[in-house]
């Protein structure tokens, strides 16, 4: 859009370009800008298979028409583990890299599981290979879990932060926030939770991390929705609660019309804000929360 909310009819001729691919299905999820005026779409797309999804990376140039010069004729199509994988977030790099994140189903001894799917990309599209030696890694909490990747972000010191959410193979309603933080390389960093991984159930049911910033201190802020009330948890950086945030690291808001949490971002000035969605008189109505913090280092 322009400036002043109006589309910008320099796109695409007016304003919104779409992208097929042929009978195939195509579903969006996340998209970032890039310094040449292009977008990174990404997302899904069962063009790769005929039953399940694979990973979707699109580049839409300046003008809103695919950039012939990205991976294969304007996009990239990524097949993790055989199954269905579909991407929800991205991450650009400091480096001109992508990253994208979301879920891989992979099949262990002959159970089906969900993981965390992360894939690195060149600035081209192309896969690189100097991530987890094929540019794909999957990642998993707990043996045979339904883990799915909602959010990311690159740390200050260039390695990835992946939250969302994993639920134990035995079922029932009980979800929790899920993160990961990846080396340069791929692997897990150990020096975060014993083993690269850390689990928080915040109150023992429905727990979706969604949104991840990195403070002024170096502590990771993870953003979620915990039984419908909003949440915010604070990690040190070596993955253990903050327990001098919130109670105990964690703190929660509760609005009489609940609070569905769906992303984050960080103000210049260190504050934070949360957005996302409630409930009144029967419908869903947009809802904004924004957090003030005492930046000591200014």
């Amino acid at each position: 859009t322009n400036s002043n909310g109006t589309l910008d009819t320099s796109f695409s001729n007016d304003g919104v370009a779409v992208i097929t691919a042929g009978n195939a299905s195509v579903r969006g999820y996340a998209m970032t800008a890039r310094a040449d005026g292009s977008v990174l779409a990404a997302g899904c797309t069962d063009l790769g298979g005929a039953t399940s999804d694979d990973f979707l990376l699109a580049n839409i140039n300046s003008v809103g028409v695919l950039d012939l010069n990205f991976g294969d004729g304007g996009s990239t199509i990524t097949d993790i583990g055989g199954g269905t994988d579909c991407a929800y977030g991205t991450i650009k790099q400091k480096d001109g890299r992508i990253v994208l994140l979301g879920e891989a189903d992979i099949l262990r001894n002959g159970v089906a599981s969900s993981d965390f799917g992360v894939v690195r990309y060149l600035s081209g599209g192309a896969l690189d290979k100097s991530f987890s030696g094929d540019g794909k890694a999957n990642t998993e909490f707990r043996a045979n879990d339904n883990a799915i990747a909602r959010a990311g972000m690159q740390q200050k010191d260039g390695r990835l932060v992946v939250v969302g959410s994993s639920a134990p193979s035995t079922g029932g309603g009980n979800r929790d926030f899920a993160v990961a933080r990846f080396l340069a390389d791929g692997s897990l960093d150990s020096s975060f939770g014993g083993d690269g991984r850390v689990l928080t159930d915040i109150d023992g049911g429905v727990d979706v991390a969604t949104g991840v910033i990195q403070q002024w201190d170096g502590k990771l802020l993870v953003a979620g929705t915990s039984d419908g009330d909003g949440v915010l948890v604070r990690y040190n950086s070596n993955g253990t609660l903050d327990t001098s945030f919130g109670v105990g690291g964690i703190l929660i808001t509760s609005l009489s019309g609940g609070l569905v949490v769906n992303g984050m971002a960080l103000q210049g000035d260190g504050q934070v804000v949360v957005a996302g969605h409630s409930f009144s008189a029967g419908r869903e109505i947009m809802a904004t929360v924004r957090y003030l913090f005492d930046d000591d280092d200014n």
